[in-house]
Order: structure tokens, then C-alpha cells, then sequence
């Protein structure tokens, strides 16, 4: 009689261990999407930052040339201003390359571990749990 019952608490306890498993791989696999969904979306939402930074820049240089050929009565001159303004902030980035990229890095970096940082806090709250 003690084996039957014991056997079958062996079958339930390996019933609960391999859903308890299951569980925790769906749960790693909704944490990985939701990481990658958020990648994305920040991605995404550089890429379009960057694109409208790119054409309000583009359409400030045309208007601005075009404003200064008419001051100078020389659209031409005012092109060539404008131009080498543009050259010079071109040259400017390039030369500040490498600290502009430190800089994104660092602040990307400190982004990750806020968001690491939060999702540990919310974790510990609803698991009651304290870590020293």
C-alpha cells in the first residue's frame, strides 16, 4: 500500500517538476521576445528620428541657401555658404566620431541597466523577495 502511494507521489511530483520546467522555458521565451520587441521598437524609432532629423536639416539648408542668394543677390553664393557650413559640420562629426559613439554607447549602456535594474525591482516586489 505505502509503495502504491509513494509511487504515485513520485508520478505527481514529476508531473509538477516538468510543468514547473515548461512553465519557466515559456516564461524565458516570453522575456526574450518582449526584449527583442523593445530593441525593435527602439530601433525602429531611431531610424525614423534620424530620417526626419535628416530631411529637416536638408530642407533648412535649401531654405536657408535660398534666403542668403537673395540677401547677397547670389543664389549661387548662398548655395556655396550653406554647403560649406554643411562640409564643416560633416568634417566636425567625422573628426568626433569616436566620442560621439562613446557617448551613445554610455548612455545606451546605462539605459540597459535602468531597464535590468526595474525589472529586477518588479521581480523582488512580487516575489517578496529582498536582495543585499
Amino acid at each position: 500500500m505505502e509503495d502504491q502511494t509513494f509511487s504515485s507521489f513520485g508520478r505527481d511530483l514529476r508531473k509538477e517538476i516538468s510543468a514547473y520546467v515548461e512553465a519557466r522555458i515559456e516564461y524565458g521565451k516570453l522575456v526574450a521576445y518582449e526584449k527583442m520587441a523593445k530593441a525593435m521598437a527602439s530601433a525602429t524609432s531611431v531610424l525614423l528620428l534620424a530620417a526626419f532629423g535628416f530631411f529637416t536639416f536638408f530642407f533648412i539648408s535649401i531654405t536657408l541657401a535660398l534666403y542668403l542668394g537673395r540677401w547677397l543677390n547670389d543664389e549661387l553664393l548662398g548655395f556655396a555658404i550653406v554647403s560649406g557650413f554643411d562640409l564643416l559640420v560633416f568634417i566636425l562629426f567625422i573628426s568626433f566620431k569616436e566620442k560621439i559613439e562613446q557617448s551613445m554607447m554610455q548612455k545606451i549602456i546605462e539605459q540597459l541597466l535602468k531597464e535590468k535594474q526595474k525589472d529586477e525591482n518588479s521581480s523582488h516586489e512580487t516575489t517578496g523577495k529582498t536582495t543585499y
